[in-house]
């Protein structure tokens, strides 16, 4: 019963880093949130 804990520990977890890893979302920069592009679609409609 052990070892097959231990096997579950050795494929279950890398293989769940992986998938978090791979599909984990990625962070927007400051210039590309909604607010941001929203204050310069208004900005640029100010300006023309």
């Amino acid at each position: 019963m052990s070892w097959q804990f231990g096997l579950l520990a050795v494929v279950v977890l890398p293989l769940a880093v992986f998938v978090a890893a791979v599909f984990w979302p990625e962070r927007a920069s400051k210039d590309r949130t909604v607010r941001s592009i929203r204050e310069r679609i208004e900005q640029e409609q100010a300006d023309g």
